[in-house]
C-alpha cells in the first residue's frame, strides 16, 4: 500500500516557522522531534537501499515496489550508510570542528572503502597519502563518481535548517573520497537534507538546494535542466530520459555523480514527500544507474521532512532497529558492526545539537525563552587525540544522555553559492607533464560497479591512462616547440592484456608512427618502447600530435597507458 502523503495540519508536530525579532524565519525542534526525524533518515536510506537493491547497475524496474525482494530480520551493514557511520564515530572522537584528515583516520580504522571512489580513497590512505588528496584527480581516479553523494545525507541531519553549514561540511569531508562533480553531489544531498526539516515542498527543496553549486559546474547544469523541464511542464520520464542522454554518455560509469544526482534531484520534486512514491520513481527512472543510492539519497529527504511515520511499518520492523555486519565486499570492517539505528539516532542528534549552537541556533524552553548553555557548540568534546569513549559510553548513548530543553530553535539560512571546484581530464596533464597538452580525454566507464567496461582516463604515479571521448575521432597528445638539430621523440605505449589500440604520431602534417599496441594474450599490462628521429624538422617549430585510436579491426579497445615522455 502506498504511503500516504503527510497532511500539512501534522506538519505542525514537527514544524514550527516563527519570526524571530529580526524578521528571519527559523524552525522550532524538540529533542523528540528532530531525533525522530533523523531515524528516519538513517532508517529511509536503509529501507530504499534494500527496496532498489536489484536494480543497482541493472535494468530498471518496471512494477511497484514496497516490499524488500528478501526477508530480513536486521539491516545488512552497507556503505551507503557505514560510511556516514564513521562519520559520528569521528564526530565523537574529535569534536564538531572534525577535519578531513581526521576523518581519514577513522577511515583508516574502521576500513572503509570498498568500492568506487572510496575504495580508492582507502587504498591511498594504506599508502600514505593524506586526505583532502585521497579524494583528489591527482591520486584518486574515481573521483567523479557518487561516493560522496551517498554518504553525505548525515551532514544535513547534523544541520537542519543551516543548508549551507551543511553543505560547507558536505564539501569538506566529501574530499576524503571525491572531487568537484562527486564533492558537488555530496553538497547538494545534504543541502536537500538540510532543507527538508524546514521546507514542506519538495520542488522548493530541489531549488534551493541546486543553488549552493556553482553555476558553471557540470553538476549544476544538469540539476538546472531537470528543474527547467520540470518547470515547463514535461514528465518525470521525459526529464530523466534527456539527463541520461545528455550526462550518461559524458559520464559513461553507472556509478557517476552527475546524471545519478540528476535522477535524485527529479526524484524528489515528483515524489512529493512520499516514500514509496519516490523510491519507485528512483527505481525505474533508467536502466544502468546507481539505483538503490539515488533510492537512498532520495528517501532520505522524505525522511527527514517527515519523520518515521511515513515510512511503511512493515519494513521498518523487518530491520529489528539494528545494523549488522562484519564485512563489505573485499574489506573486513573493524569492529564488526552491530548497532541500534534509534541509538545511531541520538548520537547523531547529540552532534547535531552542538553544531546547532555552535552556528547561532538557541535553546529555548517550553515558553521559547533561552536557556543558558554555557560553552556549548564552541569547542570538541575532546582533545584531537584523544581515544574515543569507552563500548557503550558513547556520547548520546541510553547511559550517557542528559536531559535536554524543550526545543532548539534554528535560523534558516538562505542558499549561498560555494566558489567554482572544477576540474577536466586535461587538467591532468598539470600533473603528469605540462608541456603536453590532452585533448578529447573522456571519464569512461571502468569502475563503474560492472566489469569489463573499457576505457577510463586517470592517473596513476607517473603512468598517465587514457580513453577518448569519442571514439570515432579519438584522443590526442599534443605539443609544440622549436626541435634542435638532432632531436627524437622517446615514450613507452602500454595496453591491458586482451585489449588494443592504434597509435599515430605527426609530426606538423606528416606522419611518422602508425602502430597497433596489442595486448596479446599474455596477463597484466604490456609495454612497448618508441623512439622516432625527428632529425628532418631540425630547426622549425614543430607540432607533435600522439593519436590514440581504439576502433580497430577485430580488437577489443582499452586504454592506452603512458609514460616516460620526453623530446631529447
Amino acid at each position: 500500500m502506498r504511503t500516504r502523503l503527510i497532511a500539512a495540519s501534522a506538519l505542525s508536530l514537527f514544524l514550527a516557522l516563527v519570526a524571530s525579532a529580526k524578521g528571519a524565519k527559523t524552525v522550532q525542534l524538540t529533542r523528540a522531534e528532530y531525533e525522530d526525524r533523523v531515524q528516519a533518515v538513517w532508517t529511509a536510506q536503509i529501507i530504499a537501499v534494500l527496496m532498489a537493491w536489484p536494480h543497482e547497475h541493472q535494468v530498471a524496474s518496471t512494477v511497484w515496489l514496497e516490499n524488500f525482494p528478501k526477508r530480513y530480520t536486521a539491516a545488512p551493514v552497507d556503505d551507503d550508510w557505514y560510511y556516514e557511520m564513521c562519520a559520528v564515530r569521528a564526530f565523537e572522537r574529535y569534536g564538531i570542528h572534525l577535519t578531513v584528515e581526521q576523518l581519514g583516520r577513522q577511515w583508516l580504522e574502521n576500513h572503509c572503502g570498498s568500492w568506487g571512489s572510496s575504495e580508492q580513497a582507502r587504498l591511498n590512505l594504506e599508502k600514505g597519502v593524506k586526505p583532502p588528496d585521497t579524494g583528489h584527480p591527482r591520486y584518486n581516479k574515481l573521483w567523479f563518481t557518487i561516493g560522496p553523494q551517498f554518504s553525505s545525507d548525515v551532514y544535513g541531519a547534523l544541520a537542519p535548517g543551516m543548508v549551507n553549514a551543511a553543505g560547507r561540511m558536505a564539501r569538506e569531508y566529501g574530499h576524503l573520497n571525491g572531487y568537484a562533480e562527486g564533492t558537488d553531489g555530496a553538497v547538494f544531498m545534504a543541502a536537500m537534507v538540510s532543507l527538508a526539516f524546514a521546507e514542506p515542498d519538495t520542488k522548493q527543496i530541489v531549488r534551493h538546494a541546486a543553488r549552493l553549486i556553482h553555476p558553471d559546474s557540470p553538476y549544476r547544469k544538469c540539476l538546472d535542466m531537470v528543474i527547467a523541464m520540470a518547470a515547463a511542464g514535461q514528465s518525470f520520464e521525459e526529464i530523466v530520459g534527456a539527463v541520461e542522454n545528455r550526462w550518461h554518455i559524458e559520464y559513461p560509469a553507472t556509478n557517476n555523480a552527475v546524471p545519478n544526482g540528476g535522477i535524485v534531484a527529479a526524484s524528489v520534486w515528483f515524489g512529493n514527500g512520499d516514500f514509496l512514491t519516490t523510491v519507485n520513481l528512483a527505481a525505474r527512472a533508467a536502466d544502468f544507474t546507481d539505483a538503490d543510492c539515488n533510492a537512498a539519497n532520495a528517501a532520505s529527504v522524505v525522511g527527514a521532512m517527515h519523520g518515521m511515520k511515513c515510512l511503511p511499518k512493515h519494513l521498518v520492523a523487518q530491520l529489528g532497529d539494528r545494523i549488522v555486519g562484519d564485512r563489505m565486499g573485499p574489506v573486513t570492517l573493524t569492529p564488526p558492526v552491530d548497532e541500534k539505528i534509534s541509538d545511531l539516532a541520538k548520537r547523531t542528534v547529540v552532534i547535531g545539537e552542538k553544531i546547532l549552537l555552535a552556528n547561532g541556533a538557541k535553546l529555548v524552553g517550553e515558553s521559547n525563552l533561552p536557556l543558558t548553555s554555557p560553552g556549548r557548540g564552541t569547542a570538541p568534546d575532546r582533545a584531537p587525540n584523544s581515544s574515543p569513549p569507552p563500548e557503550g559510553q558513547r556520547v548520546g548513548s541510553a547511559t550517557s544522555a542528559k536531559p535536554r530543553a524543550a526545543s532548539l530553535l534554528i535560523p534558516i539560512e538562505g542558499p549561498v553559492a560555494q566558489p567554482a571546484e572544477l576540474f577536466s581530464l586535461a587538467d591532468l596533464m598539470r600533473y603528469w607533464n605540462p608541456d603536453w597538452t590532452l585533448e578529447r580525454a573522456g571519464f569512461g566507464g571502468a569502475g563503474g560497479g560492472m566489469s569489463g567496461i573499457r576505457g577510463i582516463t586517470y592517473l596513476d604515479g607517473d603512468v598517465l591512462a587514457t580513453y577518448p571521448r569519442d571514439e570515432v575521432r579519438g584522443l590526442v597528445l599534443r605539443r609544440t616547440l622549436k626541435l634542435r638539430e638532432r632531436a627524437s621523440l622517446t615514450f613507452q605505449a602500454g595496453v591491458d592484456a586482451g585489449r588494443a589500440w592504434e597509435l599515430n604520431v605527426y609530426a606538423n602534417n606528416k606522419p611518422v608512427l602508425k602502430r597497433v599496441i596489442d595486448g596479446g594474450e599474455d596477463s597484466g599490462r604490456n609495454w612497448q618502447e618508441v623512439k622516432i628521429e625527428l632529425n628532418e624538422f631540425a630547426g622549425q617549430n614543430v607540432t607533435l600530435r600522439l593519436y590514440q585510436r581504439v576502433l580497430v579491426a577485430e580488437k577489443t579497445p582499452g586504454n592506452a597507458y603512458w609514460k616516460g615522455i620526453e623530446v631529447k
